[in-house]
This record gives structure tokens, sequence and C-alpha cells, in this order.
């Protein structure tokens, strides 16, 4: 942080113009291609090398991030347990599609946090950046399209990175991004380094109706 001048993304995306988020999404697809470029294999998930990511599957992958969701959810008994039982029985309708490509390396925490953008209003780079992610790279960009929508952010940045990058919108995608906001809803009442994130009923409401708006694309 002491090397790059200014501060997260989701501190001012609501600021910022449709130019100056067209500008900072092209950085971002141009560094995810670039480590795409970089050593892959076999296996899938996060890993610093990629023999040594934990999957044999893309799939299983996906349904550890819902068994985690489904285990914060049932301690904290905030939400019920069917949007998990919902997303994994998609998972696994689509095991075939989410299985057949190849694990390509991506850097997994690209979202509205760890991109750092000058005060004024352009890029200025990435941090945390401790592993990657062994898998399909439009991952990330769904976990940042669902949180821009749990916030009701722009999302218009995320078209403009999902257009830089070249990857496609398709029912795979929108899967992804219904995953992300049941794992979003696993996190009311969770305690996350000594804080609790705040949960309201208002909260958990919006984010429930969010999350059925998301299957509809899904049909």
């Amino acid at each position: 942080m002491e090397r790059l001048t200014g501060t997260d993304l989701g501190e001012v995306i609501c600021g910022l113009s449709d130019t100056n988020l067209e500008a900072i999404a092209k950085q971002v697809a141009r560094a995810q291609n670039l480590t795409s470029l970089t050593a892959s294999g076999t296996r899938y998930g996060y890993a610093i090398e990629p023999a040594h990511a934990p999957r044999e599957r893309w799939s299983q992958v996906l349904l550890d991030n819902l068994a985690r969701s489904r285990r914060r959810i049932a301690a904290a008994k905030l939400f019920d347990e069917d949007a998990v039982d919902t997303m994994v029985n998609m998972v696994s309708a689509a095991r075939a599609e989410l299985d057949a490509p190849s694990p390509v390396p991506f850097l997994h925490d690209t979202t509205t946090k760890n991109v750092i953008v000058t005060p004024e209003g352009s890029f200025s780079g990435i941090v945390d950046v401790d592993d990657l992610r062994f898998g399909d790279p439009r991952y990330v960009v769904a976990l940042t399209f669902a949180s821009l929508r749990a916030s009701d952010g722009p999302t218009h940045y995320v078209d403009a990175w999902m257009n830089a990058a070249g990857y496609r919108n398709d029912r795979i995608f929108r899967l992804y991004v219904a995953l992300f906001l049941v794992d979003f809803m696993s996190e009311h009442g969770q305690e996350f380094n000594g804080n609790v994130p705040p949960s309201s009923a208002d909260g958990r409401g919006r984010l429930l109706r969010v999350f059925k708006e998301s299957l509809r694309g899904l049909d």
C-alpha cells in the first residue's frame, strides 16, 4: 500500500465516470490476461504452484464453496439453507459443462478491493496477491458483479471488464453470480478478523431478492 497511490476501487467506485471505470477495467483485464499466461496444470483451486491445486475438477471447487456457505448459514440461522440446495443442484446438473475447460491461472481477489485507484480515478495497481486460483477466470468477475449487485453499485464496470477480456456472459457465468450471492448470505452473522459485519433485516431481504432475481437468468 505504501508503494501505490490511492485506495480500494470500492471506496470510490460510485463517484467514478464510465470512462474511468472502463479504463480501470481494461487494466485489470490486462493483468488477468498476463496471469493466464503463467504456468498451469490439470488441477483446480487455490494454490501458488499449479501442481498444488487441491481439486481434480472445477465443479468440486464450486461445491466446496457451497459447503462452506451451508456451514455458515446453518450456524447463523439468518437465512434458510434452501438457497444452498438450489445452487448445489444447479452445479451438479452443469457438472459436465463446468469441468470441460482446462484450468486457467487467475488473480482471485481483484474485486472492488485490492484494485487500487488514484485520487484522480485512474488505475494504480493490484495488491494482496498471495496465491492464484486455477479454473475459470470469469469466477472473480462474477464475484465482483455479485458484490456490486448486492450493494447497488455500478455494474457497468463489470460489463467493461467482460468486454475488455472477451469473456462470455452465459449461463455458467450467471451461475457463478448466484453462487456468490449465497456466499454473501453466509457471511451474515459471522466474525471476520475479530469483527462481525452489520446484518439487518432490510439488508438480508435485499440480498435474498437479488439472489432470486439472479435465478431468473438461469432459466
